[in-house]
């Protein structure tokens, strides 16, 4: 989705480059073509209701989308093919009342191309790029088709559209998007900004040194208050299950905070600050937004020095808006030099707790671990022959509440348990069935029951728990600490009268509407209904459209014969 939305720099890149442009339509004097709505109204040309930097002329089209009409568009007829050997990155002036996206589409005898935008900046003229030199050889376009608000239903507004017109390919034409790429102010432009868009420009790096070489930079000129932002608005959910890091190059002028904010969803909004203590040169800084991972926010905010008022003259430059993927927390223990914890039997105890038989080559570098050096242990006398180790460094549960390991057991084993101890709430278990045995299998351990406890001072393995089995030997590896990946519901039983509560009961086939049918997270938690997961039904433009329940059979009514289901309407 590559776009140049800081609009403000646009006409200087027309004006000032020494290129020419072709400009299809600016609706003044009538018009150069013949424009027709499908599936809407075709206003015709009405006069600039308000015009700004972006759009001062005096006419525009206006457009009247069909309410309930998903594909709704204005479309040109009389125009001869267009030549797009050069001149292919289309621009077009939209003035939208609601946020939303607009859909810009080039067709004909030789095909189509088309391409979408995000529109966040609402009641404001706004231009959009849409690089379509990937049909720069076709010859058999003629026509120039807008959608409003393509594939949606939702809305009979009406849009406006101006100033229709195509520059030379730049040095950025044909680039590939990278979604993990937000804005690096050259060639990856994939923001669409809403907050602050009128006061970000590209300009040339004023301190090209340290972290940051590029040669475009974006400047930002704080306004005078406290909580302004950039704010970028992705129009949909955004996707955080794994890239949810957020990072941004900033030069600061002053010392204070920078807030980074997801918001705009059905979740709540979720804030990180962080200091700013170094002026005048190039930070990276970084959000840790992974406890995010499953949560619906459609607009990042980044707030330079906030809470504070601003001075007159605060500039500040930013660069390298990313996501990233959260780094792997080092293994707590991965024997590769030597072993990091001391590990023994309990108390000491070896007759009855065994003994840790040291860091020995892998017997079997293949599956999951292929690592050189593993840890080897053989049980006791004890039936519940315990491993133990100190944690020198305490375990903080609070964002990664798992511990992972593997485990290479011997034929017949069938679980192993294991215990973070805790000075003031004592031992914690959790049991996890080996279900293969003479090979390497990874075992995860889910503590997050027990993430507010911050005293966890020794790990203790339990190996086939309750089976007296001196002298067997099981061999571990690779113990690390993350974030949850158990299933929550692993475990969970069935109740038969449940048909579906969106969270561990789920258990009815859906028929018709299914489709239509999704697992959201619960956008008015209350009282009446304190569910973290519910269902989102949307709905269809008929009159008889359904959610229809299958049992599989007939249901049993003899006795549970009364239906009873929690519902939120918007009507």
């Amino acid at each position: 989705m590559k776009k140049l939305l800081l609009a403000l720099i646009l006409p200087v890149l027309f004006l000032g480059s020494g290129l020419s442009q072709v400009l299809y339509e600016d609706f003044e004097g009538g018009g150069q073509l013949n424009w027709s709505g499908i599936n809407g109204v075709y206003n015709g040309i009405v006069a600039n209701p308000d015009s700004n930097v972006i759009n001062m002329s005096g006419n525009c089209a206006s457009f009247t989308k069909n309410s309930g009409d998903p594909w709704s568009f204005i479309i040109s007829d009389s125009m001869q093919a267009m030549d797009l050997s050069v001149n292919n990155q289309f621009v077009i002036s939209v003035y939208a009342p609601v946020a939303t996206q607009v859909l810009l589409k080039l067709e004909g005898t030789g095909g189509a191309i088309e391409a979408t935008r995000n529109i966040a900046v609402t009641n404001a003229w706004q231009d959009y790029m849409f690089d379509f030199s990937a049909a720069s050889g076709n010859t058999g376009l003629e026509k120039i088709v807008i959608f409003f608000n393509p594939g949606q239903t939702d809305d009979g507004d009406t849009y406006l559209v101006d100033n229709i017109r195509a520059l030379p390919a730049g040095p950025c034409a044909g680039t590939v998007p990278d979604p993990l790429i937000m804005d690096d102010f050259e060639c990856q432009r994939n923001a669409t900004y809403g907050g602050g868009w009128d006061i970000l420009t590209a300009v040339t790096n004023p301190n090209p040194s340290g972290i940051n070489l590029s040669s475009t930079v974006g400047q930002y000129v704080d306004p005078l208050d406290e909580w302004s932002a950039l704010v970028i608005d992705y129009n949909s959910a955004i996707d955080l299950s794994t890239n949810n890091q957020i990072k941004a190059k900033i030069h600061a002028p002053k010392t204070g905070q920078v807030l980074f904010k997801l918001e705009g969803g059905a979740s709540p909004p979720a804030e990180r600050f962080i200091d700013v203590t170094d002026i005048n040169t190039w930070v990276e800084y970084e959000a840790d937004f992974s406890d995010q991972a499953s949560a619906n926010h459609k607009k990042i905010a980044i707030f330079f020095n906030a809470g504070v008022t601003a001075d007159s003259g605060d500039i500040y430059f930013i660069d390298d808006i990313v996501f990233a993927e959260l780094p792997p927390v080092p293994a707590l223990e991965d024997f590769e030099d030597g072993a990091s914890l001391g590990w023994g039997p309990l108390n000491g105890d070896a007759a009855n707790h065994g003994s840790f038989d040291g860091v020995i080559t892998n017997p079997d570098q293949s599956g999951i671990n292929t690592s050189a050096n593993i840890g080897s242990y053989t049980k006791g006398n004890a039936a519940f022959s315990t491993l133990s180790t100190i944690l020198p460094n305490g375990l903080d549960l609070s964002t990664d509440p798992q511990l992972n390991l593997h485990v290479w057991a011997p034929a017949g084993a069938s679980s192993v348990t294991m215990q973070l101890v805790s000075a003031l709430q004592g031992n914690k278990d959790v049991t996890r069935d080996i279900t293969d045995t003479e090979q390497w299998t990874q075992l995860e351990f889910n503590f997050e029951d027990y993430s507010d406890i911050t005293d966890f001072q020794s790990l203790n393995l339990l190996f086939d728990p309750g089976m007296a089995a001196p002298g067997t030997t099981y061999f571990f590896d690779n113990l690390e600490q993350g974030g949850s990946t158990v299933d929550p519901c692993e475990g969970v039983e069935a109740i038969p009268n449940i048909m579906d509560d969106f969270e561990c009961q789920r258990n009815v086939t859906y028929g018709a509407g299914a489709d239509r049918l999704t697992v959201v997270d619960n956008p008015d938690v209350t009282p009446e209904n304190n569910s973290l997961s519910v269902g989102e039904y949307k709905d269809v433009i008929d009159e008889w459209s359904a959610l229809v329940f299958q049992s599989g059979g007939s249901f049993d009514l003899s006795l549970l014969n009364q239906l009873h289901v929690k519902i939120w309407s918007p009507l």
